[in-house]
């Protein structure tokens, strides 16, 4: 018998209107879980994260515990966000390698001092070492074994462990030779000093494919006598390569730093009140950068130095002299070289840095020497006076900051640059749009 066609669609309309129903469901949930910009999610959404954009979890999914979470957010913030983070204030052991330390974003980095290490030592690339790879040292240490608990007293015992790092705590005073192809790391403390009481220079570096790396300690105090560098590398040593970072070189009869040979990078230091002059190159190659290159030789005419604050004659080889402040600097009069900068080396590139005030004698003359170009720098002969106005020209040590209240030859006239100088600070200041002249990009407050 045939249906009444009317009668027999009857049936399926509570079906398609419920699978009309469900495919409008299906496009709203759609809709708020991809949430568009400008579209935000509301509290019964898996995905709500208040305070993030448009409420949403960027890269994280809901958690009931760490069972629920894969690498690298292999963490359950529980009680928290309730979601997939990296690590947690009471699970900040899931941060290991290069980022041992669990950040304020519940994200793993890598550690900014050697107070974020459980070992008391922040590599230079984020780790934290240990007993195996860094020997400790300290006034208060004995015996060979040079781990934290029980560190050396002395350099050469730390050097022996053949261990990647050294740690210095406090002031050691002692003659340091590091040699034969040795490669090693100096860390060390706020405040730590290496000096030598009696002899020459502190630190020695020779032979090629020797490296030495320092972060962080003062290298002062030389003895009394021509031969009392900070950082030698004698003629004849071959190439070996010496960086000093962050590192305090100070009143060092002999001078700062004598380099006859290999490669030499001073990047955010301080050379200053070195008697024999800041920092002699006769060979090899140099990079110098956002350093305080101040105060150093002797305008004596009868003891004096013959030069100031840099003797550059290096060799043939890629050479930089960048965003540095050279100032104050004092030779004898009539020197060949300069009170300021001596340079005869081809290959160079230079620019940013400030180089004024050194005197020869009695006189300011001309503030460099030789062949080199200066690009972009401020090289000005200047007087006593403070006419650029650092932050203290008098005191001891002297303070060689700029000021709110320093010209606008050096204030935001360095044009475009990156980085940090030498305290760290990102160059140029957001503010500011150009970059400031010398070793310090200043900041206010």
């Amino acid at each position: 018998m045939n249906k009444d066609p009317v009668m027999s669609q009857e049936p399926t309309r509570p079906f398609a209107l419920r699978a009309l129903m469900l495919i409008a469901v299906a496009a709203l949930t759609a809709f708020w879980v991809a949430a568009p910009a400008g579209c935000f999610l509301y509290k019964d959404d898996p995905l709500y994260c208040p305070g993030m954009p448009n409420n949403t979890c960027v890269d994280t999914k809901p958690c009931k515990g760490d069972g629920d979470c894969d690498a690298p957010k292999g963490v359950c913030d529980v009680g928290e966000s309730g979601v997939c983070v990296e690590c947690t204030a009471s699970a900040a052991a899931a941060c290991v390698g290069n980022e041992p330390v669990c950040g304020a974003e519940k994200a793993c980095r890598g550690c900014s001092g050697h107070g974020e290490c459980g070992s008391g030592a922040c590599l230079p690339d984020g780790a934290c070492g240990e007993d195996s790879n860094v020997a400790y040292v300290g006034p208060t240490g004995s015996g060979t074994s040079c781990t934290r608990s029980a560190p050396c007293k002395t350099v050469d015992a730390a050097l022996k462990t053949n261990r990647p790092y050294v740690k210095f705590v406090g002031t050691t005073d002692e003659a340091v030779v590091v040699e034969n192809g040795r490669v090693v790391t100096f860390l060390a403390e706020p405040g730590a000093k290496l000096t030598r009481s009696s002899g020459g220079a502190i630190v020695t570096v020779r032979d090629s494919g020797t490296s030495l790396k320092v972060y962080d300690l003062s290298i002062s105090d030389a003895p009394n006598n021509g031969s009392g560098y900070g950082v030698l590398v004698p003629t004849g040593s071959g190439a070996p390569s010496v960086s000093l970072v962050r590192v305090t070189l100070q009143n060092n009869p002999g001078g700062g730093i004598s380099v006859s040979g290999g490669t030499l990078r001073v990047e955010q230091s301080t050379v200053s009140g070195n008697a024999g002059g800041g920092i002699s190159v006769s060979g090899g190659t140099f990079d110098i950068t956002n350093s305080f290159i101040v105060t150093n030789g002797n305008a004596d005419q009868a003891t004096g130095s013959e030069y100031g604050g840099l003797s550059l004659s290096a060799g043939a080889g890629a050479h930089r002299l960048e965003r540095n402040t050279v100032a104050y600097n004092h030779a004898k009069a009539g020197t060949l070289l300069s009170a300021g900068v001596a340079c005869s080396v081809t290959n160079l590139v230079a620019g940013g840095n400030i180089v004024t005030s050194n005197n020869e004698g009695l006189s300011f003359p001309d503030q460099t020497k030789g062949a080199c170009t200066f690009g972009n720098s401020y090289v000005a002969r200047g007087t006593e006076a403070n006419t650029l106005m650092f932050k203290s020209i008098t005191t001891n040590p002297p303070d060689f900051h700029l000021t709110a209240g320093s010209p606008a030859s050096v204030m935001n006239a360095g044009g475009t640059c990156t980085g940090v100088d030498i305290d760290g600070d990102a160059r140029p200041q957001p503010a500011d749009g150009a970059c400031d002249l010398g070793a310090d990009e200043y900041k206010a407050n």
